[in-house]
């Protein structure tokens, strides 16, 4: 097994393990196990009454089809997110997301 499949084995077994750092939401009517991380630019900005918060979600490649773009609207757990950027490191992907909420 090369270095690289070991990643992805341990990324799929550990990381978005139930038991250890794993968790699910409901993308979009679509069950979706990620592992949530702090985006870089992250922080909660409050302006005129209104929050944005930012949350960045990697999960494996094929757990969403088709994969989200930037700008698209998308639906988490009942609530209103838009993309702001997704990246596929590896064979995962790294989806940056905002909200805005008064």
């Amino acid at each position: 097994m090369t270095f690289r499949e070991q990643v992805k084995q341990d990324f799929l077994e550990t990381f978005l393990n139930q038991d250890e750092f794993g968790e699910t939401c409901l993308w979009n009517d679509t069950v979706l196990q990620f592992v949530e991380a702090v985006a870089p630019e992250a922080e909660v900005i409050f302006a005129n009454g209104v929050d944005q918060q930012t949350r960045r979600i990697i999960c494996a490649k094929e757990a969403l089809t088709p994969w989200p773009v930037a700008n698209e609207a998308v639906t988490i757990d009942g609530e209103e997110w838009r993309v702001i950027r997704v990246q596929t490191p590896y064979d995962n992907l790294v989806i940056d997301i905002e909200r805005f909420v008064s």
